[in-house]
């Protein structure tokens, strides 16, 4: 269902936030059907949401690469901000290379790209 355009962030605020803030909450499949959510940091270029994941996420990841990601600042109700992006996650190879996106960490995406590794872009 898509956000009233009351409460709907506009771009300049969303790059704002995606900008300026370093975790996020990824909820993938785990084994079975049990959802996983996990914090983790990000960064974000080119309109991407990129971080460096291992172990279980990586594997739930490819075994069912749907997913949704919460990024969100402050902690009382009326400043609160929020972006959730649902999509479909892909693991990458990005060997030892650095991204070159905010945070110094990979790029990010609509849906989000999980690097396996050191980050990469």
């Amino acid at each position: 269902m898509p956000i009233s355009k009351r409460l709907a962030m506009t771009e300049d605020r969303l790059i704002d936030l995606m900008m300026n803030t370093w975790n996020m909450r990824i909820a993938t499949i785990g084994p079975g059907v049990e959802i996983n959510l996990t914090p983790m940091w990000f960064g974000w270029a080119e309109g991407k949401i990129f971080t460096y994941g291992r172990g279980q996420k990586v594997v739930n990841v490819r075994r069912n690469p749907v997913c949704s990601i919460i990024v969100d600042r402050n902690e009382r109700f009326p400043e609160l901000q929020a972006a959730m992006f649902q999509g479909r996650a892909r693991v990458l190879n990005c060997g030892r290379r650095r991204g070159r996106a905010g945070h110094g960490y990979c790029p990010r995406a609509n849906g989000s790209e999980i690097c396996r590794g050191a980050w990469g872009a």
